[in-house]
């Protein structure tokens, strides 16, 4: 009887330890984190493809993957880069920002450890082993409450966050601290993460990856951020190092990384519900591009949120392009906090695509045409409107000097420059190597579409310039409803990289199309009027219904989401109806089309809003934002802002010299021209009429775009074009038929030769 019970103690004793001993045995000291964030300055994609990092290399292709746009408020700076990343919005740092420190550690320059001096600053008792020293001037902007630490801290429960690592040089770089910190100033975490190495840059290196991995394992936060200082200090000594010597201590650096990503993969494998990101805050600067604000750099995300595909957002709409703004939204809805209405960002997500090959090629091929357009915009806008400019002068002088043959092959240069905006579409379909064969492709691409629309105005009742601008508004209005891929790949646009406009259609084109529009279409009116020897209502009707589409265009939140260019449209079009039906252009007429513009941006901003919800494009934002705490008063910011973008645009020399050749044109076609070819312009009717339309248009421009400068420069020369080719052109147009249009291809005409041919 006793041996029985003796037995079945000790079953039941033997029970309880499998069931609860191998339990509590398998629970970790502490518990796991949700997120673990690493940033590390200076990553490329061509990193993501080296196989000599096989932790990076891997993670790249098993986990989702993008680019990021890490352009800041000016001045660009490290500490501007961590504060955007915390504060989810571009905001320009000050010095101040990056002054955090231990408790116990001694603030250089000044008396006392940095808790002394943070009590005395503050009269708060620290309570966490870290502190931050600026947090005066975060509460001075508005922005200690607002950064990603104190919105988590503010929680309930509070969400721990905790900082290890620093980017320490000359001087102490605690920047990433901004992400931990709460309103008060104070984090978890701990900033002493380097350690003497007289061979490294400013004698100091990271400590082994094992620390921070020992810091992430035997931690309680819920976010923990790891600095990796090793490239930012390597970066700040670029200009001073060697090739050689640059390139073997970012290989030590990468080396470090990878040792890192290896543990902390295998521990996001072991514990399912934790999600790691890899960002990095700067790019990294190269001997193509020596500007690091004019690079995207990768995001690597991994975790059960995060499945294999691209990282997109609604800031961006393009699939493998997030923006630094979206980080801090993100990181809060992974915690289900609520997202501020003082953040600009949006929450990314990585949606399916193919495999980790084909994922990393979309990304090499986005990274390389965005750098291809930043070495290439200036240079190459610049050689092709100084041979346009020399060809169109030469075509006046010729003209004055009675030379009209020669004056109208020449003239062909108006057209040609009608086609730049389409040409600087399709040049990026397939990516040239160089930025020189960038700039032939450019003009190979105007001069074949210059010889189709000559071409195709032969046999047909169209002058160039009207096919030209048929052609532009019908490959943009594709582009537009079918993602935009083309606008965002144009050498005129460059969005990837703006970071102002990531989608829809931006000041350059809109600019280009309401030209093309009022006066090309107009001219298309006076073309028609001659051939059939009088004038129908209904092309009138058919130009109007062309307008009013390229307004719902422009402004649909799915396709344009240009909320401004509403304003214009309605301004432009509705002064240029007025004047097709010899109606008076007058200032109240301007006003009241401009409030039925704002009127409809409200709506088309309202109903994105409503049916998109987070996920709106700008105007939709805006008014969500304006209901939900921030007021009209917001809205009276963002006119401001476009006025100060105006103003600051004053101030660039680019823009003076656009104007400048615009304006030498302009003079010189006043003295070139004879009065009979001035007379002759004053016939076009209909031509003559809109012209009264674009001063209103250009003052609402400048109102009502961020970047209305731009919009009223291609706007002016683009109607400069147009009139210019029909001023160089012979009086054929007082033939009938077909006779009046051919008569400028004739086979007297060397261009008709090229054609014929």
């Amino acid at each position: 009887m006793c041996r029985k019970r003796f037995c079945a103690h000790l079953m039941f004793v033997v029970l309880v330890y499998l069931l609860f001993g191998q339990s509590v045995k398998a629970q970790p000291t502490s518990p796991a984190p949700k997120l673990i964030l690493v940033l590390c300055d200076g990553l490329t994609i061509r990193d993501l493809e080296n196989p000599h990092h096989p932790a990076l290399y891997l993670l790249a292709r098993s986990g989702a993957v993008g680019l990021m746009n890490v352009r800041t408020a000016q001045p660009y700076s490290h500490l501007s880069a961590l504060l955007t990343l915390a504060a989810g919005q571009m905001e320009a740092a000050q010095p101040t920002d990056g002054w955090a420190f231990q408790q116990q550690e001694q603030v250089p320059n000044s008396r006392g450890t940095a808790g002394i001096l943070y009590l005395r600053y503050t009269g708060l008792v620290p309570t966490k082993p870290i502190v931050h020293l600026g947090i005066a001037s975060l509460l001075r902007r508005k922005l200690n409450t607002v950064l990603l630490g104190s919105l988590l801290n503010q929680a309930r429960p509070p969400i721990v966050a905790a900082i290890y690592g620093n980017a320490d040089a000359s001087q102490p770089d605690r920047s990433a601290a901004l992400l931990a910190t709460d309103a008060f100033g104070q984090a978890q975490g701990d900033l002493l993460s380097t350690q003497r190495d007289v061979e490294a840059p400013f004698g100091q290196r990271d400590k082994r990856m094992d620390w921070f991995y020992s810091k992430i394992v035997g931690g309680t936060a819920s976010l923990c951020v790891i600095q990796l200082g090793d490239m930012t200090r390597l970066a700040a000594l670029q200009t001073k190092l060697s090739a050689k010597t640059f390139q073997a201590l970012r290989e030590r650096a990468l080396s470090r990384l990878d040792v890192l990503l290896y543990m902390l993969w295998s521990f996001v494998r072991d514990h399912g519900s934790v999600d790691f990101i890899l960002v990095s805050p700067v790019a990294a600067r190269g001997a193509a591009l020596p500007d690091a604000w004019q690079r995207l750099t990768p995001i690597v995300a991994l975790g059960p949120d995060f499945p294999a595909g691209l990282l997109t957002s609604p800031t961006t709409r393009t699939r493998g392009l997030v923006a630094n703004t979206d980080l801090a939204p993100t990181i809060l809805n992974l915690f289900h906090v609520p997202i501020p209405p003082t953040m600009t960002g949006r929450p990314f997500v990585a949606v399916p695509y193919r495999d980790g090959a084909h994922r990393l090629a979309v990304l090499a091929r986005m990274d390389y045409v965005s750098v291809l357009n930043a070495r290439t915009v200036v240079g190459g806008m610049v050689a092709i409107g100084a041979l346009g400019s020399l060809i169109a002068v030469g075509a006046l002088i010729a003209h004055r000097f009675k030379n009209r043959r020669l004056a109208r092959w020449l003239s062909a240069v108006f057209v040609w420059g009608l086609n730049l905006p389409t040409a600087l579409l399709l040049a990026p379909l397939w990516v040239p190597p160089t930025r020189w064969e960038y700039i032939l492709r450019i003009i190979a691409w105007m001069s074949l579409l210059t010889l189709g629309c000559y071409g195709v105005g032969r046999w047909s009742r169209w002058r160039p310039p009207s096919i030209a601008c048929l052609v532009c508004i019908l490959l943009i209005a594709f582009d537009l409803c079918s993602g935009q891929q083309l606008i965002k790949d144009s050498l005129l646009s460059g969005y990837a990289l703006s970071g102002i406009r990531y989608y829809g259609i931006g000041n350059e084109y809109l600019g280009v199309l309401v030209g093309m529009a009022l006066i090309g279409g107009c001219a298309w009116l006076d073309d028609l009027a001659v051939l059939q020897a009088k004038e129908s209502p209904l092309y009138r009707k058919m130009l109007v219904g062309v307008w009013v589409l390229l307004t719902v265009l422009f402004g649909w939140p799915y396709w344009g989401a240009n909320y401004g260019s509403l304003v214009v449209t309605c301004v432009a079009f509705g002064l240029g109806r007025e004047a097709l039906w010899n109606r008076s252009t007058s200032l109240v007429k301007a006003i009241v089309l401009g409030c039925c513009g704002i009127g409809l941006a409200f709506l088309f901003g309202e109903l994105d809003a409503s049916l998109a919800r987070r996920a709106s494009s700008h105007a939709g934002y805006v008014l969500e934002e304006a209901k939900h705490g921030r007021g009209v008063r917001y809205l009276g910011e963002i006119i401001l802002r476009k006025l100060a973008m105006n103003a600051h645009l004053l101030t660039s020399p680019y823009l003076y010299l656009g104007i400048g050749v615009v304006a030498t044109i302009l003079a010189a076609s006043f003295w070139l021209l004879c009065p009979e070819e001035r007379a002759r312009l004053f016939r076009r009717v209909h031509t003559v009429k809109a012209l009264e339309a674009l001063p209103a248009t250009v003052v609402v421009t400048l109102f009502f775009k961020d970047s209305g400068v731009v919009s009223v420069l291609f706007l002016i020369g683009t109607t400069c074009a147009i009139l210019l080719w029909y001023a160089l052109q012979e009086e054929s147009g007082e033939k009938g038929g077909r006779e009046g249009v051919a008569s400028f291809c004739s086979p007297s005409s060397p261009l008709s030769g090229k054609i014929e041919a």
